[in-house]
């Protein structure tokens, strides 16, 4: 068992890592309290490698399968602004576009695809069914267009707090 190894070698960052995505897979078939052991030994890990981008991406990818889209988009942000495009590798792209899928940021898709493009990766019906469909819905920012505001800010509510996104430039 995993657990056991992790007793045995609590300071071994892949295993902790292949733990974590393991718990990921068991939040994913709904076993109770996967979240919170999930985040706890990518925590871990993190803490024993804090440049590498694993952890921190595949507690983003977590994050933006369950309530914390906004969290997970973030850290998704960050790790994109530490890095060259060309050195996160092709996987780190495919989450960050489901990602930016979810939390409707059609701009960050497709910046995504591109740089999947240029990294020749090798295509995904997934991947492609995303990026059609953004490409359709997506209108690029005119500066020369006067635009009505209603055009441009979607407002949504969670709880007593507004939140605005500006799907067109990305940001929310």
């Amino acid at each position: 068992s995993l657990n056991l190894a992790l007793k045995s070698h609590p300071d071994n960052t892949e295993l902790l890592l292949l733990t974590g995505l393991v718990a990921r897979y068991a939040y994913n078939l709904e076993v109770n309290g996967s979240q919170n052991v999930v985040m706890s030994w990518l925590d871990q890990a993190q803490k024993l490698t804090p440049s590498d981008i694993r952890a921190p991406w595949f507690r983003a990818t977590l994050l933006c399968q369950t309530n914390g889209t906004k969290e997970g988009m973030n850290v998704f942000l960050s790790l994109e602004s530490g890095y060259a495009w060309d050195q996160l590798p092709a996987a780190f792209w495919d989450d960050y576009m489901e990602c930016a899928t979810v939390i409707d940021m059609p701009a960050h898709l497709l910046r995504a695809a591109d740089h999947l493009d240029k990294l020749h990766s090798t295509s995904s019906e997934l991947r492609t069914q995303l990026t059609e469909i953004t490409r359709k819905r997506y209108i690029a920012f005119d500066p020369q267009k006067e635009y009505d505001p209603k055009e441009m800010w979607q407002e949504a509510k969670f709880g007593d707090d507004p939140e605005f996104t500006n799907p067109t430039c990305g940001v929310r």
